[in-house]
């Protein structure tokens, strides 16, 4: 898929819809219960968003830089996942991904690193 934005103007833009998730890789991770929150990146659209995977209903995802925020809020449906609208950066360094779960504890990665992380392990037992 060829990538239609590009730093700046991938602002607020769903990153499948825009085509910078083919080559996203995961910057920063953190787990709160059983869900996984990722800061994932688009070197090619220079671009970072928040996903939260295996989560439940009414959790919420939130990407973060400097004083600008994009937020999700997983569905109540069989989806257990939310992603955010991408923030346009140069470096994923620049990001944090927070979360709140429905049961109220919050939380935030460290900012994105310069180097792909491991995909997260299954969904723990």
């Amino acid at each position: 898929m060829v990538a239609h934005c590009h730093g700046a103007a991938c602002e607020g833009l769903d990153p499948v819809e825009q085509g910078c998730g083919g080559d996203a890789w995961t910057a920063a991770a953190g787990r709160v219960g059983r869900a996984h929150v990722e800061v994932r990146y688009s070197s090619v659209c220079r671009a970072a968003w928040a996903r939260m995977t295996w989560a439940a209903p009414g959790d919420e995802v939130t990407a973060v830089s400097g004083g600008r925020t994009h937020a999700a809020t997983v569905p109540g449906d069989r989806t257990r996942a939310a992603f955010t609208a991408m923030l346009g950066v140069p470096t994923p360094s620049e990001v944090r991904a927070c979360w709140r779960t429905a049961d109220g504890e919050e939380g935030c990665t460290g900012a994105g690193g310069d180097a792909p992380l491991p995909e997260p392990s299954p969904v723990p037992g």
